[in-house]
């Protein structure tokens, strides 16, 4: 059974020191034990690894997991908001 994962990529500014956090996610019954963290951690290591010096991710602000609280706790900082439109078609 796969617990979690995390998808680190170069951003796509294409700026060579920028790595990006496509993915991360951890299954419910896995939650509160950690492996968000440890997962994001091994994430910023092999883009360090690869030699990027930043990383960035995007989060729903109002998401209820505790999302936007792992990535303060990590060290991480909003930088830019931004909105989501949508039509009805």
């Amino acid at each position: 059974e796969v617990a979690g994962f995390v998808l680190c990529s170069p951003h796509f500014s294409g700026e060579p020191d920028f790595g990006w956090v496509e993915l991360l996610g951890v299954r419910p019954a896995w939650r509160r034990r950690g492996l968000g963290e440890a997962l994001l951690l091994h994430g910023f290591r092999a883009l360090r690894a690869r030699g990027f010096t930043r990383v960035g991710l995007g989060v729903d602000a109002e998401n209820t997991t505790g999302a936007v609280r792992l990535y303060e706790r990590v060290g991480m900082r909003p930088v830019r908001r931004s909105d989501t439109w949508e039509l009805r078609t």
